[in-house]
């Protein structure tokens, strides 16, 4: 494994509601994603009640968790398009990632599609021309996918208002660096995070 792997914080909450949000839209989406579930199952990706979540789907993206280097792009709402500066649909998130960041962010991925929990972080990815930094925040959560299909994760990134009367668009290159993850459990539990991660990072 790269020796980047794991050298940022990794915080785990038992309560979703204890999970510090630092911009307004990503607890929206949580809200909405709880509200689809019906009594404890996981909203399923062929039922999504797109209605509810109107205001949020420029900045959704709809993943296809194929295995763990495999994270391939359904469905990107049109403020991300702007924001990458291209369509993603069909291709793979690892490949787009740095090398030295493909592993973990595979592995993200895979643990909240397959262990069925909730992941919170922060980036940071330049803009434009000019390459003008802005922190992002992430969240991600599983869903139910149809019969006999790959896990499927519904995502919303988010980045504060930018100053200046045109925000930049088109991501110049792909970050460098997590800044932070916190791992939430969604009411199926959460994996013995340490053991997991210890034997992921040994591989």
């Amino acid at each position: 494994m790269p020796d980047y792997m794991f050298q940022f914080p990794i915080e785990v909450c038992a309560d979703p509601a204890k999970v510090s949000f630092s911009l307004d839209n990503t607890a929206r989406f949580l809200a909405c994603w709880q509200a689809m579930r019906k009594e404890s199952a996981l909203p399923r990706a062929d039922e999504l009640d797109v209605r509810s979540m109107k205001p949020l789907l420029p900045e959704l993206v709809l993943f296809e968790v194929a295995d763990m280097m495999t994270v391939r792009y359904r469905l990107a709402g049109t403020m991300v398009v702007k924001r990458l500066g291209f369509e993603p649909r069909g291709l793979n998130l690892v490949d787009l990632a740095r090398p030295e960041m493909r592993a973990i962010i595979g592995l993200g991925f895979d643990l909240v599609a397959r262990r069925r929990i909730g992941a919170l972080l922060h980036f940071t990815l330049l803009f434009g021309e000019d390459e003008v930094p802005a922190r992002v925040e992430q969240i991600v959560l599983p869903l139910e996918a149809p019969n006999g299909q790959p896990p499927r994760v519904l995502s919303l990134s988010s980045r504060p208002a930018m100053p200046g009367s045109r925000a930049p668009y088109g991501v110049s290159q792909p970050t460098e660096a997590i800044e932070d993850v916190t791992l939430f459990d969604i009411g199926f539990g959460l994996p013995d995070l340490s053991a997991l991660l210890g034997t992921v990072a040994a591989a």
